[in-house]
């Protein structure tokens, strides 16, 4: 069996909270609870929406798309104005402290409730999200894309969808019948709101970060400024060249350093935690 390769897209918000009504920095009224991270090659670490996009190199094949969201979370007044009515009586009444909202149909789930939760209740929701992909082959080169769009349901009537477009192609370099490596070139484009990473794995979960985007905006302007309407802004490109080996799996980064002395361009190759380090910063 080929080894199957994922491309993931995802959104993740950096802070510990973002979102607040009346807010400052990461505090204020409100707010919700973000994916509190630096970037990752975790394929396990929080999101806030992300494209998981599978298929095989050789032969190449498409094999689907998922798009998925993380749990959303939110504190205090602003989320309680959510939902419509329904979101807030059922805080003011006191018989939650969290409201699950799945298509169209808000349900409040019982519980006992404490003075200190009016001050700082909980909502919790699964994030609503949607998405498209494209796949093509031209000889040794394969062109797709993710598209991924979705919006916190808990304040579906105010929040602005985080949408992000990724096109990129593969370029498969062969040594004889065997696939030595591969060129990943791509673009993101988008709301520029919040961060966002783009990252290939194997078959075996070995996993490299190919592109980073990191936001201008803070944690209660961007929600507010950088989100309505379909974001089409450029958030950055990328090429890659990713070293394969003998069974298809990821082992590292070929990439071009100049010598300033000699004027020539060495090339010189990574390991996956050597080139996943470069990205590390938060």
């Amino acid at each position: 069996m080929p080894p199957v390769y994922r491309i993931i897209a995802r959104s993740f918000a950096p802070f510990g909270e973002f979102g607040h009504f009346l807010g400052w920095g990461e505090s204020g009224i409100g707010g919700f609870e973000g994916d509190n991270r630096g970037f990752s090659n975790d394929l396990n670490a929080s999101s806030r929406i992300k494209s998981t996009l599978s298929f095989t190199l050789l032969p190449a094949h498409y094999i689907g798309d998922i798009v998925h969201s993380d749990r959303s979370e939110g504190r205090g007044f602003s989320p309680v104005v959510v939902s419509g009515l329904t979101g807030f009586l059922c805080d003011v009444i006191g018989t939650t402290g969290e409201v699950f909202r799945q298509r169209d149909i808000v349900q409040c789930r019982e519980r006992d409730y404490e003075w200190r939760e009016w001050l700082r209740p909980t909502v919790t929701s699964r994030e609503f999200s949607s998405g498209s992909s494209s796949f093509s082959i031209r000889g040794d080169t394969i062109t797709m894309s993710q598209i991924y769009h979705g919006s916190n349901p808990l304040v579906d009537v105010f929040a602005g969808d985080i949408d992000v477009s990724h096109n990129f192609t593969i370029t498969r370099n062969m040594v004889g019948d065997r696939l030595s490596s591969i060129y990943i070139q791509g673009r993101l484009s988008g709301d520029r709101f919040p961060f966002a990473e783009v990252l290939l794995a194997d078959s075996d979960d070995n996993v490299i970060l190919l592109h980073t985007y990191r936001t201008d905006w803070g944690p209660n302007t961007g929600p507010v400024v950088a989100l309505p309407f379909d974001g089409r802004a450029d958030m950055g490109s990328y090429g890659v060249n990713v070293n394969l080996n003998s069974r298809g799996r990821i082992t590292g980064v070929s990439i071009a350093d100049a010598n300033a002395h000699t004027m020539r361009t060495i090339e010189r190759s990574l390991t996956i935690s050597e080139w996943n380090g470069r990205f590390m910063v938060r």
